[in-house]
């Protein structure tokens, strides 16, 4: 979102720098920023009177973080396109498995260009031989992809953890992977041995992928047509009642219930009705398909 309100800019000056502000503890700091904002030196987490001290023009906003968690969940969806092996790295990525599947969009980078498309949104790839690198180069790398030039804060440890490994000399992970593993994790924990041997490929870091839910549908079929309305709707209900028991075992209810209905001669017809609320009772689904039929 971009935003500007004096009157006098220039159509062809730069657009303000834009931040999305959340309250951390009693101070009001920058969430995230815009490249403008990149560029002029503010990053998250400073706060915003140090950021408006630095770049008076800033142009700000509430940050929401459940709209962004529903955004991500979108662009999850999205990516199925690719593969179906996507898994959420919040608060603001994916992790998309796309092994075998890059030759179909013409190879990755044809293939991180036509997700970043899709999805709407500026966005940096990083490519690795196993996610724990994808993510890290994604968020810390170079546009060469070397791993071993990459900052220790890629290993994702804790504030502590970091701190030592600083203070010992060890800024990258070349720096740190010449060292002996034992080393490692005498001086900086077992973490940060598990946390390097998966950049580096040595270890496993698979995904947890989001499946997608199967839907919640019942049929029936016929040997001959059925003639009677009435006696359409008696099959109805049946399988609302079929429908139902799928949703309460998931504990779900549904708030829009379609019907088909399909001839042997390719004749087909549709019914379908919305709630305010979500329901599985399938007499009040029932009611409101008679209703709609009237």
């Amino acid at each position: 979102m971009q935003a500007a309100t004096a009157s006098d800019r220039s159509p062809d000056a730069e657009p303000a720098p834009f931040a999305l502000v959340a309250r951390v503890g009693n101070a009001l700091r920058l969430a995230s920023v815009d490249r403008i904002a990149c560029r002029q030196g503010l990053a998250a987490g400073m706060t915003l009177a140090d950021a408006r001290a630095r770049c008076p023009t800033l142009v700000t906003h509430p940050a929401d973080p459940p709209a962004d968690a529903r955004e991500l969940d979108r662009l999850l969806e999205a990516m199925r396109h690719f593969t179906p092996m996507v898994a959420l790295d919040a608060p603001d990525g994916l992790i998309l498995d796309i092994s075998g599947c890059t030759h179909l969009f013409g190879g990755a980078q044809a293939l991180a260009r036509q997700a970043r498309a899709m999805a709407g949104y500026a966005s940096r790839p990083g490519f690795g031989t196993n996610a724990m690198a994808a993510r890290a180069l994604a968020r810390h790398g170079r546009a060469d992809g070397d791993i071993h030039a990459l900052p220790v804060v890629a290993l994702d440890l804790d504030d502590g953890a970091l701190a030592a490994l600083r203070r010992a000399g060890l800024r990258s992970i070349g720096d740190l992977a010449r060292r002996p593993m034992g080393m490692i994790a005498a001086r900086f924990g077992e973490q940060a041995v598990t946390r390097l041997r998966q950049i580096l490929g040595e270890a496993p870091s698979p995904i947890a992928p989001r499946r997608p839910s199967a839907p919640i549908r019942a049929e029936a079929r016929f040997p001959e047509p059925i003639a009677r309305t009435e006696d359409v709707m008696d099959v109805i209900e049946d399988l609302l009642g079929q429908a139902a028991r799928q949703m309460e075992a998931r504990k779900l209810g549904g708030r829009r219930f379609v019907i088909r209905l399909l001839r042997s001669d390719g004749a087909r017809q549709g019914l379908a009705i919305e709630t305010g609320q979500p329901v599985r009772d399938p007499a009040a689904v029932l009611r409101l398909l008679r209703e709609g039929r009237t």
